[in-house]
């Protein structure tokens, strides 16, 4: 049996074609759970009205409490011998268990599809992760999962609109007695990029990855508009501080790819973070947060390693911090922010 675990919250718009997705799915043996993370909406009325007419389909409500901790409610709940999740907002294509399902084996923890974007506009993108379907099963075969955990665009085909990547928790095939096994669960504490996190453990504790490149999933798009400014620097550096203890933990996945792709991402979230200072506060608030953030440990191991990889941008960004010439960053992402929303 599969366990289908469906995260809602206030998704009264989109819950009764999300669970009817699934629902028409060619392979039978599954059974739906819906946590309902606090909705204030119509999501519970419509989710028991479904119930009402599916035994299979069951019902959990839980205080607002975030998505992580709902998927670990589904988690703990799941009897099926694996676990997909779907988003309340999303579909699925009919065929997605039966296919995922016919590419286990003894030794495949997790089964892997990429993904149709879509938005109520009626565009659609097919977002595919990687260029072929792939078998993962060794620390130099799971790279490409790390450098995309890291970089969305990261192995990602050339020419097609990304929206997002392999991080994602839905999409997937997982085995239960491996998740729970392993204790796999999702960093509550993490405030963006849990599922990131969540993977990063998962790809790791697996014996065998299969990904398959069939856009069989799919994601609404909508949500993920209007983001200029970014993640706040928090939010980037506790990301980082888990990638630290994973690499601390299993130095093993310091390979040369993997270091190097962290290094550009640390840079990216460096960047970010210094545009999210200087684009949501006034100068000097501005001034002392990048000073701050400058003298963070992960960020000065990063101007340290710049001797290896040579960036032009953070030797420019670090010179203008070191020497408290902050203002022409500030005035420079001000400037270049207001042109590109003209």
């Amino acid at each position: 049996m599969i366990s289908i675990i469906v995260t809602a919250y206030n998704v009264e718009r989109y819950i009764k074609e999300c669970i009817e997705s699934i629902l028409n799915q060619t392979y039978q043996d599954i059974e739906i759970i819906v946590v309902d993370d606090g909705s204030s909406d119509l999501t519970a009325e419509i989710v028991k009205r479904i119930c009402d007419e599916n035994s299979f389909v069951h019902y959990i409500y839980q205080v607002n409490s975030g998505v992580s901790v709902a998927r670990n409610t589904g988690i703990i709940q799941a009897n099926g011998d694996f676990i997909m999740f779907v988003d309340g907002d999303d579909l699925i294509e009919s065929s997605i268990v039966a296919t995922l399902i016919s590419e286990i084996d003894d030794n495949t923890d997790i089964v892997a599809n990429c993904c149709v974007c879509f938005n109520e506009e009626g565009s659609e993108y097919v977002n595919r992760f990687f260029l072929d379907d792939f078998i993962a099963d060794s620390i130099e075969s799971k790279e490409p999962l790390y450098l995309q955990l890291m970089k969305t665009e990261a192995e990602q085909p050339e020419n097609q609109t990304i929206f997002t990547a392999i991080g994602v928790p839905w999409g997937k095939l997982y085995r239960t007695s491996f998740l729970k096994c392993n204790q796999l669960r999702f960093n509550s504490n993490l405030r963006r990029m849990q599922d990131n996190v969540f993977n990063m453990y998962c790809f790791r504790a697996a014996r065998k990855i299969k990904y398959i490149n069939s856009p069989l999933y799919r994601y609404r798009i909508d949500h993920i508009f209007g983001y200029t400014i970014g993640y706040s620097p928090e939010v980037y550096y506790h990301v980082l501080q888990e990638r630290e203890m994973f690499f601390e933990k299993y130095p093993e996945y310091k390979t040369k790819n993997i270091i190097k792709g962290y290094f550009f991402e640390r840079l990216d979230y460096y960047l970010s973070s210094i545009k999210n200072l200087c684009l949501s506060n006034n100068y000097k608030n501005a001034r002392k947060g990048i000073k701050e953030l400058s003298q963070k440990k992960i960020y000065l191991e990063l101007v340290q390693e710049n001797r290896y990889q040579k960036s032009r941008k953070l030797q420019i960004v670090n010179i203008l911090v070191k020497y408290n010439f902050s203002f022409i960053l500030y005035g420079f992402l001000n400037f270049k922010h207001r042109k590109e929303g003209e």
